[in-house]
């Protein structure tokens, strides 16, 4: 009995240390998985604080669209009424001056097609005396020179026959008084009618005159066409630019800051290395600094094989140039053998950009790259910046690489 006991009992403590060595193996994994569940709970928390983040920043972002959009189309709004109101006043003014003017035309079409009509009532008159006496009631204005001429020949002949007829009528009709008198009446009114004519002729003279130097037709102005059916959008998109947020900014290169090896052209805008191999990095920063906003410029690469652009804090070392990370001051984007792009690692371009775009948003913590050709997004780097930030650039220069052009900045005239 005490032999199988012991027996037993060396079976049990077997079975007890194999349950207990499984209870620690299960334990660890019970640790470990409580572990991985502890970071899977964080990694959850943190995804959806991200998720959060990507709504509130989507919402952000929509709305900022929304209100540079919405500025486009205000200033474009504003300024079609501003066109249409010019437009409408320019209008009103020709129509002012072509109103007065067919007044006038009108005014002078009338006088002329009375005088069209006495000349066709003289005209038609077969009366020899009747004619002459009515030929000397017409106005001179329906008088050519020869004509005035004539009608003062006439008028004397009028005369004369007058005094003629008056005479053998006082010698035909002596007892006749009341054709005297009808004579003497008739006189009379031949003379205030003559009166009066000669005065509206004086009065028409100007008018006349008027019509004489006044055939043209009043033209509407050739600004109506110039300002309103010229290239209207090319006009306001050149005006745009003092809306743009921001506006492209005209950088140039700091001599000062520049390499000994690197030239800088004299207007500060372009810059070359020399003709001393041998030399890894030869670069320069812009003429100015910024602290806070957003800022936009533009720099011509073209065919270019190597070179560096971007920003750089104010107290990075050239030690650290050696090794241009963010972390050492350096957000910048670098071609290298003519189709190798990098930006802390290797970059995929598609399309070879000949001008980059750098866009520095200093309190959003935001630098990012373009090509502005098209102004397609190259890359962008997030970060928090707390001291002075100043443009970047750098061309390599070595026994292996030669740049044939010189790298500019392109500053936009728009």
């Amino acid at each position: 009995m005490e032999q199988v006991t012991e027996t037993e009992l060396d079976e049990g403590s077997e079975k007890q240390l194999a349950c207990f060595h499984f209870q620690v193996q299960l334990q660890s994994s019970l640790d470990s998985m409580e572990d991985r569940k502890k970071n899977k709970s964080e990694l959850k928390r943190q995804q959806k604080e991200k998720i959060s983040e990507l709504d509130k920043l989507g919402g952000s972002l929509e709305q900022h669209i929304s209100e540079a959009f919405a500025k486009i189309q205000q200033y474009l709004e504003d300024k079609k009424a501003v066109l249409i109101r010019e437009l409408q006043k320019q209008q009103e003014e020709d129509f002012k001056l072509m109103d007065i003017n067919l007044a006038t035309i009108n005014k002078e079409l009338k006088t002329l097609e009375e005088d069209v009509s006495k000349l066709q009532a003289v005209i038609h008159q077969e009366d020899s005396i009747t004619f002459l006496k009515e030929m000397k009631r017409l106005p001179e204005r329906c008088l050519g020179s020869e004509e005035s001429e004539s009608q003062q020949e006439g008028d004397d002949d009028v005369g004369e026959d007058d005094d003629k007829s008056e005479d053998d009528s006082d010698d035909e009709n002596d007892d006749d008084d009341e054709n005297d008198d009808d004579d003497e009446n008739d006189d009379d009114n031949d003379d205030a009618d003559n009166d009066d004519d000669e005065n509206e002729g004086s009065d028409e003279r100007s008018e006349c005159k008027s019509e004489e130097n006044g055939e043209d037709v009043v033209e509407f102005s050739n600004l109506i066409l110039g300002m309103f059916r010229g290239p209207l959008q090319y006009a306001i998109w050149k005006e745009m630019k003092k809306i743009l947020s921001p506006a492209p900014a005209s950088l140039f290169f700091n001599p000062s800051t520049a390499h000994s090896q690197l030239i800088v052209s004299e207007d500060q805008k372009s810059i070359e290395p020399n003709d001393v191999y041998g030399l890894e990095r030869l670069d320069v920063l812009g003429s100015e600094g910024f602290t806070f906003g957003k800022h936009y410029w533009e720099v011509a690469v073209g065919d270019i094989s190597d070179w560096f652009i971007g920003v750089v804090t104010e107290s990075a070392t050239e030690e650290e140039m050696m090794d241009p990370l963010p972390e050492h001051g350096y957000w910048t984007l670098l071609l290298k053998n003519g189709d190798d792009y990098e930006a802390g690692g290797t970059l995929e371009l598609c399309v070879k950009p000949r001008t980059i775009g750098v866009y520095l948003d200093y309190e959003g913590g935001q630098v990012s790259f373009y090509n502005a050709d098209d102004m397609s997004h190259l890359l962008t780097y997030t970060d928090t910046f707390t001291e002075t930030l100043f443009p970047y650039f750098a061309l390599h220069c070595n026994n292996d690489v030669e740049n044939n052009e010189p790298l500019s900045m392109h500053h936009l005239l728009i």
